[in-house]
């Protein structure tokens, strides 16, 4: 037994000891601004695994990847790119692998869509740059570049920390009066306004009822909808940990409740069980993500499927706009100084990337960057006001069009899901907006319909063949090219 407990405390000691190695190595490496951390987000569908998985097989294969706007690889200096496990850390690895392999071979499909959280570590090498005096004392620079990806579900979530559950119901209020959210709900609109909130709880209605409201969630979700503040996100994922059950009162009369009695009401009823759900949810899964994870993120690539939105409509657009200002509010902006750095690292850069290009013609790429400007402009605004770097891009991870002349017209060629089969064809499409469309503009884009795209034929990625794409070496550069 002695022995058992001896070898026990032993290996205790040994993790212990291990953590706190990393932890001395990351603020020390951070110290020395050779490590970054990237946070990768965007709501659900914008391509963040396809986003990562394309980043890190350009900088592993950068040799035979197209990069002329990375500079060290342009000029020489990146020796190398390795990427570590962040297993030792206690995160799990971003699945590269598998995500690589589902690109390659020859069944295409993209890589399955972030369902937890998941990191990975990436150590460039690079040929020092001359000093003043002609040369450096280090033979080779090293840059640490650690990626993390987190489900877009995750992220609606953050805002949910600045809202009491009598605020979050008075949202949903106003939220679920319009279409199409009030269409979707249908009678179970009327069922939660008419519900008493200082009557008992019966716990059998709350959980038929909150069957009913994640199926209303999943609708609003879904991409022919076009919703993108759906809230909240836990509730569409099935996970390891199942969040607590809890759904919003409708009732008219919440906005006038006294506090008193809202005090006062009998601890098994409506109101008081769904208020400690609600609190249980943030404090138990939301906000230790927050401080885990997201807040201790130097910089952050927000992926913004701009074009989806303006397919579906002046709504879809709406909506995409007031998500991504919620969102934008959670975080933490600011300069990193020499202590912060080490201490409390605080987002210096934000990044918002218009993903999936390839869908227009090139000459329409500059007004879907611009557009993309115009949606984040509020947001956009208060970050430039902290001192932070703003930027805006349009890139395609992996490029799935070419161009093809059809009676002296431009068209995309690519390869379509059509009732699950791949059949090659061809995509047209009106010309794309450099800022927000009045009523009238609209109606150009009513009979516009997006194809879902597959990844190009042929490419053999596990042997370390090029992975195309449109302007991702622009999005490097202004993530990492300054620590290089």
């Amino acid at each position: 037994m002695a022995e058992k407990l001896q070898s026990r405390l032993k290996a205790s000691l040994q993790s212990v000891a291990r953590s706190t190695a990393e932890t001395f190595d990351k603020g020390y490496d951070r110290l020395l601004d050779r490590r970054v951390c990237l946070g990768v987000t965007g709501f659900s569908g914008s391509g963040k695994s396809t986003f990562i998985t394309s980043l890190i097989h350009q900088l592993r294969h950068f040799p035979e990847a197209t990069l002329p706007a990375f500079s060290p690889a342009l000029q020489g200096r990146l020796l190398g790119v390795e990427v570590h496990s962040m297993n030792g850390a206690g995160q799990k690895d971003f699945p590269f692998t598998k995500a690589q392999k589902a690109l390659s071979g020859g069944v295409q499909q993209w890589p399955e869509s972030t369902r937890n959280l998941s990191s990975c570590l990436l150590e460039l090498r690079l040929k020092p740059r001359k000093t003043h005096f002609g040369f450096s004392a280090r033979k080779v620079e090293r840059l640490f570049v650690e990626i993390r990806d987190y489900p877009g579900e995750w992220l609606l979530d953050l805002p949910l920390l600045g809202m009491n559950f009598q605020q979050w119901c008075l949202d949903c209020q106003s939220l679920y009066r319009e279409s199409p959210r009030r269409e979707l709900l249908g009678d179970l609109f009327i069922e939660l306004a008419e519900l008493d909130p200082f009557a008992i709880a019966d716990m059998d209605l709350i959980e038929s009822l909150h069957q009913r409201f994640i199926t209303f969630l999943q609708q609003c979700s879904h991409p022919d909808t076009g919703l993108s503040l759906v809230q909240p996100g836990r509730f569409l994922l099935s996970g390891d940990s199942k969040p607590p059950v809890f759904l919003p009162l409708l009732t008219p009369k919440l906005k006038q409740l006294n506090p008193e009695d809202w005090k006062n009401a009998d601890d098994n009823s409506y109101i008081k069980v769904l208020e400690k759900a609600y609190n249980q949810y943030l404090n138990e899964q939301v906000e230790p993500f927050y401080k885990e994870h997201f807040s201790g993120i130097d910089r952050q690539v927000v992926l913004v499927d701009v074009l989806k939105a303006l397919n579906v409509g002046k709504y879809s657009m709406e909506d995409m706009q007031l998500a991504l200002t919620r969102v934008l509010d959670s975080f933490q902006f600011g300069q990193n100084s020499l202590l912060s750095r080490l201490f409390s690292p605080r987002i210096e850069k934000v990044l918002f990337v218009a993903s999936k290009i390839d869908q227009v013609l090139p000459e329409q790429h500059e007004n879907v960057r611009a557009l993309t400007a115009a949606i984040v402009q509020s947001a956009y605004r208060k970050a430039t006001f902290e001192q932070v770097d703003v930027q805006c891009e349009a890139t395609a991870s992996v490029r799935a069009t070419t161009i093809y002349q059809k009676n002296d017209r431009a068209m995309l060629q690519g390869l379509f899901i059509n009732d699950d089969e791949s059949v090659p064809g061809l995509m047209a499409h009106p010309d794309i907006p450099s800022t927000l469309p009045d009523d009238q503009g609209w109606q150009r884009f009513q009979s516009w319909r997006l194809r879902k795209l597959l990844p190009p034929a042929n490419l053999q990625l596990t042997d370390g063949g090029a992975l195309p794409h449109i302007r991702l070496d622009v999005v490097i550069r202004e993530l990492i090219g300054d620590k290089c």
